[in-house]
């Protein structure tokens, strides 16, 4: 995401105030037993957690609390340790519990409130991530938001931010009116400084997608490597018409460097969410369905648009670890795995030693391993090897003097002992079903059901799709999720965007009318829900006072809603013959291009609809 500059300065750290005595109602910690892992995992702190609901801006204004509102999520590593250092400590949940509205939320069942956190963390500080963290006046403005802090800077903030709030209630109040009006005048006039460049979309795309990518070691950017599955599926969709011929080479890269190295788990399957170096040597070790589901369908789409076996092969690959490993007891599949196990160690799950495989190999196994494996040498993690595949496996058979069918023949058996004594580790699952993720899932399967005859990608799809009729939808609106005890949260606009997309897909791989009737019927919906004043809404209600909607949702982590939608709306049968919805979307996309045309990076999903 670009980022903004702002005239006003973060105003927080001031003089320290005596602490007064609480003057606020006494709270209790809600979280126990909650749906959401996440939130239950909360529900022994000492912090009196609450869950959230919009009628507590009632309660924070009637005694003139502070809102603190916390967003992480099961599998984030950095939230187990802020969880461990500062909610579970004594004296920070007393501070908390007694000056502010301590607020815990999950952000995969809350994503409209956790985005227009993320939105004004970003503006503000230039980067963000979870644990977010955001302190609120009553009304709903925000002051301040962070990420991480260890627990004492934690804890002297809350203590000044407290302290100043007591003194001068009604200035702080305005600042943070004043730093949102301040926040919506500069994006518009970035927007108004890009708009008119009359580019065209697929050059603009290519343009900047060149200019980020990193063609040492692939991706984009020169830190942290992210898949950017969305930037990547376009680039490959433009190999073709790529008259300079630099679009293959780099998307070749960036895939072989994904598929062999750190980002990928070659033991058990399926990929991590990201990489924190620029080489993709060392992950942060949760697993998503989002990224796995939509890692697969850019890999089976490389693979048939670059004629390339060993991408359709990690595509076919990834789908089928999601199959054997995620499937949830109410028909979709669950969200992710932590990125710790149970006694908190980060990558302790996906490492081993050298005493561990001399003890689990035997000869053959454990030189064949060591050698393709690159499991030797300085190890990657602080509990040991992390598998990656840095030579070819017909050269490493040559230099060690056997033939291919053997050496293979050797990996196969190490890998097989690997996974059965990794077993006997314990990785937590965050076991809710999000609507939004099993519908890019179901896409995936479809384009496998396209490319291969193996009935069993057919055969999953057609019950994920039946769950996500049965039990995601009521007839009249969509669920966020399912969970143990039922359907959990209300959807977003991206539930409704990649359900409807799933379906639309699915549609065209089962002979039943009724998939692409549904998804007529959602996209419809979501038009009319979360698109008012030409902008974009994540949710249909007013959750916070300020930054109000968007132009358009950018391609991150999850596909944008609104050029899903979009598209949507302009192909699907029923809704072509729509002259008011075609004349939404056509407007839609005009002021898209007008503002947002030379920025196309962040929005890969409107090339085409832009062309």
């Amino acid at each position: 995401m670009p980022q903004l500059t702002f005239s006003i300065v973060v105003f927080f750290i001031l003089l320290a105030q005596p602490v007064g005595a609480a003057t606020t109602s006494e709270l209790s910690n809600q979280l126990a037993s909650h749906a959401s892992p996440y939130l239950a995992m909360h529900g022994d702190d000492h912090v009196a957690w609450q869950d959230w609901r919009p009628t507590l801006l009632t309660q924070t204004q009637k005694e003139n609390r502070l809102l603190f509102i916390s967003s992480g999520y099961f599998s984030c590593h950095w939230c187990h340790v802020m969880q461990r250092e500062s909610y579970k400590a004594v004296d920070v949940a007393e501070l908390l519990n007694q000056k502010f509205l301590p607020v815990k939320i999950d952000r995969e069942l809350e994503p409209a409130l956790d985005a227009h956190l993320i939105e004004f963390v970003e503006l503000t500080r230039g980067h963000a991530g979870w644990p977010l963290n955001v302190i609120l006046t009553p009304e709903g403005y925000p002051l301040i938001g962070f990420t991480y802090l260890p627990k004492q800077r934690f804890y002297n903030l809350l203590k000044e931010v407290s302290e100043r709030w007591q003194k001068e209630p009604e200035r702080l109040a305005e600042l943070a009116r004043q730093g949102t009006e301040e926040i919506i005048r500069t994006k518009l006039a970035v927007m108004q400084q890009k708009a008119g460049t009359g580019s065209d979309p697929v050059e603009a795309f290519t343009t900047s997608s060149l200019e980020m990518a990193d063609d040492m070691s692939g991706g984009f950017g020169r830190q942290s490597k992210f898949p950017m599955t969305i930037q990547l599926q376009q680039l490959v969709n433009l190999t073709k018409r790529d008259k300079e011929h630099v679009l293959a080479p780099f998307v070749r890269l960036t895939l072989d460097q994904m598929a062999r190295l750190g980002l990928h788990d070659h033991i058990g399957g399926g990929f991590f969410r990201y990489a924190t170096d620029p080489g993709w040597t060392l992950p942060h070790f949760e697993k998503m369905l989002y990224d796995n589901a939509q890692i697969a369908l850019l890999y089976l789409n490389a693979g048939e648009k670059l004629a390339d076996t060993g991408y359709l092969e990690t595509g076919f690959s990834t789908l089928d670890f999601i199959l054997e490993n995620m499937a949830g007891g109410s028909g979709g599949y669950v969200g992710s795995f932590s990125a710790v196990d149970d006694q908190g160690r980060e990558g302790f799950y996906y490492s081993w030693t050298t005493e561990q495989l001399k003890q689990i190999l035997n000869s053959d196994e454990l030189k064949t391993a060591t050698a393709y494996w690159s499991l030797q040498g300085e190890e990657v993690t602080e509990y040991g090897y992390l598998p990656t595949i840095k030579n070819d496996l017909s050269k490493l058979a040559d230099s060690l003097h056997m033939k291919p069918a053997s050496l293979k023949k050797h990996l196969k058996s190490a890998q097989g002992k690997l996974v059965k004594f990794r077993e006997k580790r314990s990785l937590p699952v965050d076991d809710k079903q999000l609507a939004a993720w099993n519908g890019l899932f179901l896409s995936a399967l479809a384009s496998a059901s396209q490319l291969t005859d193996d009935k069993k990608y057919k055969s999953a799809g057609s019950h994920l799709a039946n769950y996500l009729v049965k039990q995601l939808w009521d007839g009249k609106q969509l669920l966020r999720a399912t969970g143990k005890s039922g359907g959990i949260g209300q959807a977003s606009v991206k539930d409704y965007a990649l359900v409807a997309k799933g379906l639309r897909d699915w549609s065209l791989i089962e002979a039943d009318k009724s998939y692409a009737q549904l998804s007529d019927q959602l996209t419809e919906i979501a038009w009319k829900k979360y698109y008012r004043s030409n902008r974009w809404y994540q949710s249909d209600t007013n959750i916070l006072p300020g930054l109000g909607g968007s132009i358009a949702f950018t391609d991150s982590s999850l596909p944008s809603a609104s050029a899903v939608l979009s598209s949507l709306a302009l192909t699907g049968k029923s809704l072509k013959n729509d002259k008011q919805l075609q004349k939404r979307v056509l407007a839609h996309l005009q002021l898209v291009k007008k503002l947002l045309g030379a920025d196309l990076f962040w929005y890969a999903g409107y090339v085409d609809l832009l062309k």
